[in-house]
């Protein structure tokens, strides 16, 4: 796989895990205010293998698997990963 389209992986992976931070966020809030009381946010067709009530998992399953097919690293991502979290929470 090209350097380019490795990159863009990459930059995608980290986009879609910065929405799910943020969503994930809001639904501790609605949790928190009795909102949302799912146990998971995929059923288990929907091919995952994880299950989970926030998005983060999921993600990172794609991620995964996307690391695993495109023969990207998981240090790239991770690094994508921890940034974003910085940027989202305002941490280091």
């Amino acid at each position: 796989m090209s350097a380019n389209v490795s990159k863009q992986l990459v930059d995608n992976i980290s986009i879609i895990l910065k929405k799910s931070l943020s969503a994930d966020a809001t639904l501790a809030e609605l949790r928190n205010n009795k909102q949302a009381s799912f146990e998971a946010i995929f059923k288990k067709e929907a091919g995952f293998t994880c299950t989970a009530n926030t998005f983060q998992p999921y993600v990172e399953e794609i991620a995964n698997d996307g690391i695993l097919a495109k023969d990207l690293r998981p240090s790239d991502v991770n690094r994508y990963r921890e940034k974003d979290r910085a940027t989202l929470y305002g941490t280091s």
